[in-house]
């Protein structure tokens, strides 16, 4: 629940099974799944303990998506691949920025962003990003 992106086999299950343990949740459980699924679709989870497949997984959005288990590698692999393709910097601010959305009001958050953009304005990938554009050619990213 902690990942920012989930690939799941279709062959996946997925619980939350500490109840038929004796135990709460843990590990901040209850704070992400309360966020990823709602309030009393997370209760439900918890307080069933019940299994989820993985197609109802990403329904709940539990997972990014779905693939067949025997292509699990692959497409994991295929879909790191487009991702080491971004440029570093700016996905990195975009994770600081989905990961602070979370908590202020709109208009705090407005001026957070405010503080990333200049500093992307700035990098060698925006060059390289803007350029290519204009070029009609794909960005060679550097993380700069």
């Amino acid at each position: 629940m902690a990942c920012d992106l989930v690939i799941a086999a279709d062959n996946a299950r997925f619980s939350a099974i500490c109840l038929r343990r004796g135990l709460a949740p843990d590990g901040g459980a209850a704070w992400l799944l309360s966020r990823l699924v709602g309030m009393q679709r997370a209760k439900e989870l918890v307080f069933t303990t019940r299994f989820v497949g993985a197609e109802e997984a990403e329904r709940l959005q539990l997972v990014s998506r779905v693939v067949p288990a025997d292509s699990l590698d692959a497409e994991a692999m295929k879909f790191a691949a487009e991702l080491a393709e971004q440029p570093t910097f700016a996905l990195a601010m975009a994770k600081k920025l989905f990961d602070y959305a979370l908590g202020p009001s709109f208009e705090d958050f407005l001026d957070y962003e405010l503080m990333v953009q200049p500093q992307l304005n700035q990098s060698a990938d925006y060059r390289e990003g803007f350029t290519s554009f204009q070029e009609k050619r794909p960005a060679r990213f550097t993380g700069r």
